[in-house]
C-alpha cells in the first residue's frame, strides 16, 4: 500500500459536471490505499478463504445496471465474467463485484473502502487543480485505459491507440506522484460514500466520509469503455450498492494507525 500524508487539497472542479462543484478546501488525515486495483487472483483467495458468494457467482445471469457493455456497447445477458478471457485473467482488477461484495473483501483483508475524499486525493497525486493524475494533458497511449479507436463507441477517441480493449492488466500504465496506478480509467472504483449531487455544499472541511445516508454509492475514476473526459479525478458517477457490472472493480484503503 502507499502511504497519502495528512494534510489539505483542492476537492471538485469548475471544468465538469454541477455536482463537481464548488472546489473546496479539503484536511485528510493520513491513511494508505492500495496501489493497484485489487486483481482477479487477489479476490478469488478471498471467495477461497471464506466462502463468500458474490452476486455474479450466485446467479450467473445480467448484472444489474448497465450490465454487460461489449466494444460495440451492446449488452449481453448471462454474462459470466469467470468463463470471458477478456475479464478473468489473473492480473485484471476483478468486475461484476457490488459495493457489498467489495466491502466484504477489504473487512476480510483488513482494509476498508477509501472514502471519496481520500480517492480523489490519492489520485491527484499532490497537483492542484488539474484534470487528470498527471495533469492537464489528455491522455495517450501510454497514461490510461479509455475508449479508444480499438472500441466502437460514439466517443471513442480513435487518436489513441492505448493497447487494451477490455481492462488492461494492473500497473500497466504509468503511475501518479504518489506511485499509484489506474487511478484514471481501466475499471470505475467504489468508494464507501453514499452519493449526494449537492454533498460539496455541505461537507465537513476535516476528513468528509459523505451524507448519513443514501440510495446509491459513490463511483471513480472512470472506465475502458468510458471517453477521456469522465476519467477525470474530479468526475463523480454511483451505482446502487448491490449493482455489479463488468465495468467496476475497487481497491482499499487503510487508516494509518492499523
Amino acid at each position: 500500500m502507499i502511504l497519502i500524508p495528512a494534510g489539505i487539497f483542492q476537492m471538485g472542479s469548475d471544468k465538469g459536471d454541477v455536482d463537481e462543484l464548488p472546489i473546496h478546501t479539503v484536511y485528510l488525515d493520513a491513511f494508505y490505499i492500495d496501489e493497484h486495483e485489487v486483481t482477479n487472483e487477489q479476490y478469488k483467495e478471498f471467495v477461497e478463504a471464506t466462502g463468500h458468494s458474490f452476486d455474479r457467482l450466485r446467479t450467473g445471469s445480467e448484472p444489474e445496471g448497465l450490465g454487460y457493455t461489449n466494444i460495440y456497447g451492446e449488452l449481453k445477458s448471462n454474462f459470466k465474467p469467470w468463463d470471458d478471457p477478456n475479464f478473468n485473467q489473473p492480473n485484471q482488477p476483478v468486475v461484476c463485484v457490488s459495493w457489498d461484495d467489495a466491502s466484504a473483501y477489504a473487512k476480510w483483508a483488513g482494509k476498508r473502502l477509501p472514502t471519496e475524499a481520500e480517492w480523489e486525493k490519492a489520485a491527484r497525486g499532490g497537483l492542484v487543480n488539474m484534470k487528470y493524475p498527471w495533469g492537464d494533458e489528455e491522455p495517450d497511449n501510454h497514461k490510461a485505459n479509455f475508449a479508444d479507436r480499438n472500441t466502437n463507441f460514439d466517443w471513442s477517441d480513435k487518436s489513441v491507440d492505448d493497447g487494451y480493449i477490455y481492462p488492461a492488466p494492473v500497473g500497466s500504465y504509468l503511475p501518479n506522484a504518489y506511485g499509484l496506478y489506474d487511478m484514471a480509467g481501466n475499471v470505475w472504483e467504489w468508494c464507501a460514500d453514499w452519493y449526494d449531487a449537492n454533498y460539496y455544499s455541505y461537507s465537513p472541511q476535516r476528513n468528509p466520509a459523505g451524507p448519513d445516508t443514501g440510495t446509491e454509492r459513490v463511483l471513480r475514476g472512470g472506465a475502458w469503455y468510458r471517453a477521456s473526459h469522465t476519467i477525470r479525478c474530479a468526475e463523480r458517477v454511483s451505482d446502487v450498492p448491490t449493482s455489479s457490472l463488468n465495468v467496476v472493480g475497487f481497491r482499499c484503503a487503510k487508516d494509518i494507525n492499523r
